[in-house]
């Protein structure tokens, strides 16, 4: 049996995703920091960036859900 859900909470549930996958989730790759963390601190010269393409394709991701 199916389960259906409306079509606003599907997208609420996906927000929700969207906001965890950047905002909670640690990256061992980052430096085990949430990709916001990361974003930040790259931003605000704290971290150097291993190579401008990298996080140029970091970016482009973190900002896919903004």
């Amino acid at each position: 049996m199916r389960t259906q859900i409306s079509c606003e909470k599907l997208v609420k549930m996906i927000d929700d995703y969207i906001v965890y996958y950047n905002n909670r989730r640690l990256q061992r790759n980052l430096g085990v920091l949430t990709p916001m963390e990361k974003k930040c601190a790259v931003l605000s010269g704290c971290i150097k960036a291993a190579s401008t393409e990298v996080l140029a394709e970091k970016l482009y991701i973190i900002s896919l859900s903004s």
